[in-house]
Protein backbone atom coordinates (compact mmCIF):
# COMPACT_ATOMS: atom_id res chain seq x y z
CA UNK A 1 0.00 0.00 0.00
CA UNK A 2 1.24 3.54 -0.68
CA UNK A 3 -0.57 5.24 2.54
CA UNK A 4 2.39 6.36 4.97
CA UNK A 5 2.98 9.03 7.23
CA UNK A 6 4.26 11.89 5.35
CA UNK A 7 6.06 14.57 7.39
CA UNK A 8 5.34 17.63 6.92
CA UNK A 9 6.80 19.74 9.46
CA UNK A 10 9.24 19.72 12.37
CA UNK A 11 6.72 17.57 14.38
CA UNK A 12 3.88 17.05 11.93
CA UNK A 13 2.81 13.71 10.41
CA UNK A 14 -0.25 12.82 8.83
CA UNK A 15 -1.32 9.73 6.44
CA UNK A 16 -1.62 10.67 3.44
CA UNK A 17 -1.30 8.72 -0.26
CA UNK A 18 2.15 8.84 -1.51
CA UNK A 19 3.32 7.69 -4.65
CA UNK A 20 6.25 5.05 -4.26
CA UNK A 21 6.30 5.62 -0.93
CA UNK A 22 9.11 3.45 1.09
CA UNK A 23 8.81 3.11 5.15
CA UNK A 24 11.43 4.63 6.93
CA UNK A 25 13.96 1.95 8.61
CA UNK A 26 13.38 2.69 12.24
CA UNK A 27 15.34 4.45 14.22
CA UNK A 28 13.13 5.21 16.93
CA UNK A 29 12.20 2.97 20.42
CA UNK A 30 8.74 2.77 21.30
CA UNK A 31 7.26 2.26 23.91
CA UNK A 32 4.28 -0.53 24.86
CA UNK A 33 0.91 0.80 25.24
CA UNK A 34 0.51 1.75 29.43
CA UNK A 35 -2.42 0.23 31.97
CA UNK A 36 -5.63 1.63 31.40
CA UNK A 37 -4.91 3.96 34.66
CA UNK A 38 -1.75 5.01 34.07
CA UNK A 39 -3.30 7.07 30.48
CA UNK A 40 -6.44 8.33 33.09
CA UNK A 41 -3.91 9.56 35.12
CA UNK A 42 -1.22 11.51 32.92
CA UNK A 43 -4.28 12.51 30.36
CA UNK A 44 -6.05 13.84 33.27
CA UNK A 45 -2.75 15.83 34.24
CA UNK A 46 -1.64 16.74 30.51
CA UNK A 47 -5.14 18.02 30.25
CA UNK A 48 -5.21 20.06 33.76
CA UNK A 49 -2.19 21.98 32.17
CA UNK A 50 -4.06 23.31 28.86
CA UNK A 51 -7.11 25.80 28.61
CA UNK A 52 -9.95 25.81 25.94
CA UNK A 53 -9.77 28.65 23.83
CA UNK A 54 -12.56 31.57 23.43
CA UNK A 55 -12.72 30.15 19.66
CA UNK A 56 -13.16 26.32 20.24
CA UNK A 57 -15.25 26.89 23.45
CA UNK A 58 -17.91 28.58 21.16
CA UNK A 59 -17.33 25.60 18.37
CA UNK A 60 -18.48 23.05 21.45
CA UNK A 61 -21.94 25.54 22.62
CA UNK A 62 -22.84 25.94 18.91
CA UNK A 63 -23.03 22.20 18.80
CA UNK A 64 -25.41 22.03 21.58
CA UNK A 65 -23.15 21.21 24.58
CA UNK A 66 -23.78 23.05 27.66
CA UNK A 67 -21.08 25.02 29.58
CA UNK A 68 -21.80 22.25 32.24
CA UNK A 69 -20.98 19.44 29.78
CA UNK A 70 -17.94 21.66 27.99
CA UNK A 71 -16.38 21.23 31.74
CA UNK A 72 -17.18 17.59 32.23
CA UNK A 73 -16.00 16.77 29.09
CA UNK A 74 -12.62 17.55 29.58
CA UNK A 75 -12.41 19.23 26.21
CA UNK A 76 -8.98 21.98 25.49
CA UNK A 77 -7.17 23.86 22.69
CA UNK A 78 -4.09 21.88 21.27
CA UNK A 79 -0.91 24.03 22.26
CA UNK A 80 0.91 25.80 19.97
CA UNK A 81 3.76 26.72 21.89
CA UNK A 82 6.40 24.04 23.22
CA UNK A 83 5.07 21.22 25.67
CA UNK A 84 8.37 20.06 27.12
CA UNK A 85 7.62 22.66 30.18
CA UNK A 86 4.60 20.89 30.78
CA UNK A 87 5.92 17.67 30.17
CA UNK A 88 8.65 18.72 32.31
CA UNK A 89 6.25 19.54 35.01
CA UNK A 90 4.55 16.24 34.65
CA UNK A 91 7.42 14.42 35.25
CA UNK A 92 8.72 16.39 38.37
CA UNK A 93 5.46 15.30 39.70
CA UNK A 94 5.65 11.98 39.33
CA UNK A 95 3.41 11.50 36.26
CA UNK A 96 4.39 8.67 34.09
CA UNK A 97 4.61 9.78 30.00
CA UNK A 98 6.12 5.86 28.98
CA UNK A 99 3.44 4.44 27.21
CA UNK A 100 1.01 7.23 26.90
CA UNK A 101 0.03 7.73 23.29
CA UNK A 102 1.11 11.68 22.47
CA UNK A 103 4.12 11.79 24.05
CA UNK A 104 7.60 10.88 23.03
CA UNK A 105 10.93 12.79 23.63
CA UNK A 106 12.70 14.41 21.32
CA UNK A 107 16.26 15.88 22.05
CA UNK A 108 16.64 14.21 25.57
CA UNK A 109 13.44 15.97 26.85
CA UNK A 110 9.67 14.70 26.53
CA UNK A 111 7.14 16.33 24.33
CA UNK A 112 3.78 16.15 23.30
CA UNK A 113 3.11 15.59 19.57
CA UNK A 114 1.82 18.81 17.39
CA UNK A 115 0.44 16.98 14.40
CA UNK A 116 -0.02 20.49 12.82
CA UNK A 117 2.87 22.13 13.35
CA UNK A 118 3.84 24.87 15.63
CA UNK A 119 0.55 27.24 13.83
CA UNK A 120 -1.97 24.47 13.88
CA UNK A 121 -4.55 24.75 16.07
CA UNK A 122 -7.98 22.98 17.63
CA UNK A 123 -8.79 20.91 20.04
CA UNK A 124 -8.43 18.00 21.92
CA UNK A 125 -11.44 15.06 22.92
CA UNK A 126 -11.01 13.09 25.67
CA UNK A 127 -11.83 9.29 24.90
CA UNK A 128 -13.47 7.66 28.23
CA UNK A 129 -13.97 4.54 29.07
CA UNK A 130 -17.73 3.11 30.95
CA UNK A 131 -16.50 4.42 34.07
CA UNK A 132 -15.39 7.59 32.78
CA UNK A 133 -11.40 7.02 32.69
CA UNK A 134 -9.83 8.64 29.78
CA UNK A 135 -8.12 6.04 27.75
CA UNK A 136 -7.05 8.08 24.64
CA UNK A 137 -7.40 11.59 22.63
CA UNK A 138 -8.40 12.55 19.65
CA UNK A 139 -8.19 16.20 18.49
CA UNK A 140 -10.39 18.20 16.13
CA UNK A 141 -8.57 20.01 13.57
CA UNK A 142 -9.90 23.49 13.25
CA UNK A 143 -8.58 24.07 9.48
CA UNK A 144 -8.11 20.50 6.94
CA UNK A 145 -6.42 22.15 4.58
CA UNK A 146 -2.63 22.58 5.18
CA UNK A 147 -0.31 23.97 2.40
CA UNK A 148 3.65 23.48 2.98
CA UNK A 149 6.14 24.29 0.38
CA UNK A 150 3.82 24.96 -2.60
CA UNK A 151 2.09 21.57 -1.57
CA UNK A 152 -1.92 21.52 -0.14
CA UNK A 153 -2.83 18.35 1.56
CA UNK A 154 -6.46 17.66 2.82
CA UNK A 155 -6.86 16.54 6.34
CA UNK A 156 -9.03 14.34 8.11
CA UNK A 157 -11.34 16.23 10.66
CA UNK A 158 -10.80 14.46 13.37
CA UNK A 159 -7.19 12.84 14.68
CA UNK A 160 -6.00 9.85 16.82
CA UNK A 161 -3.37 11.54 18.68
CA UNK A 162 -0.08 8.79 18.44
CA UNK A 163 3.50 9.28 18.95
CA UNK A 164 4.11 6.18 16.71
CA UNK A 165 7.33 6.43 14.83
CA UNK A 166 8.62 8.98 17.47
CA UNK A 167 11.79 8.19 20.52
CA UNK A 168 10.08 7.07 22.94
CA UNK A 169 6.39 7.28 21.34
CA UNK A 170 3.60 4.79 21.54
CA UNK A 171 1.14 4.15 18.94
CA UNK A 172 -2.34 5.45 19.37
CA UNK A 173 -5.59 3.62 18.75
CA UNK A 174 -8.98 4.43 17.74
CA UNK A 175 -10.94 3.87 21.26
CA UNK A 176 -14.89 3.91 22.01
CA UNK A 177 -16.08 6.96 23.90
CA UNK A 178 -18.46 6.48 26.33
CA UNK A 179 -20.36 9.42 26.70
CA UNK A 180 -22.19 8.52 30.63
CA UNK A 181 -24.31 11.80 29.96
CA UNK A 182 -26.60 13.40 32.51
CA UNK A 183 -29.14 11.37 35.02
Amino acid sequence: SSDWYRYIGEDTAVKCKVENARPKEASYHEEDLADSETLNKTYRAFLDELILSDKHKANLLERGLGEEDILAGGYKSMPTLSTAPICHKLMSAGVRLEGVPGFHKKNNEWHFVQYLGKNGTGFLIPSKDVYGNIQGLQLRVDNTRMTRKDETLELPRYLTISSAERDFGTKGTTRPHVNLGKK
